[in-house]
């Protein structure tokens, strides 16, 4: 009889962390997506590599506790039994596809594949942005019009 008491209170817990895992990723994901839609356009960490606003930071977080979310939905569905347990899965499976997206577009539009080829910068001072982009849009007018002249 206490193997049965013990097997029911460990079942008891186990049902208990994951609900619990289930309502802090539920609360996470009500949080990331209120950051997302209302975020504002402050930027976080305007010295990183890609500075992000707080709202694609938040989308990003989405995109990544899709896994996650959908292991613990999954677990609780097999004791719950209602599809409504993948409604935060699916928000983060939102979030995820968005950023594929925004990848696989980004690829495609780069201004050197729109050109045909490597955009070749001479060295600039890396630290001064108005230099950098002055050359590269003289760069671009060069290319460009190197086109038109090909082209007539």
């Amino acid at each position: 009889m206490c193997r049965r008491s013990e097997g029911a209170v460990m079942e008891k817990v186990k049902r208990t962390a994951l609900a619990a895992l289930y309502a802090g990723g539920c609360a996470a994901v009500i949080l990331l997506l209120l950051l997302t839609a209302i975020g504002g356009g402050r930027v976080l960490f305007p010295e990183a590599m890609l500075p992000m606003e707080l709202r694609e930071l938040a989308s990003a977080w989405l995109a990544i506790g899709f896994l996650p979310m959908v292991m613990v939905s999954r677990q609780l569905y097999q004791s719950v039994r209602r599809k409504i347990v993948f409604l935060p899965s699916a928000v983060c499976l939102l979030a995820l596809l968005f950023w594929v997206g925004v990848w696989t577009v980004g690829m495609f539009r780069s201004p050197a594949m729109a050109l045909g080829g490597d955009i070749v910068l001479p060295q600039a001072d890396l630290c001064d942005d108005e230099a950098l982009e002055t050359q590269l849009r003289k760069q671009i007018a060069l290319e460009l019009a190197a086109q038109t002249t090909e082209q007539e």
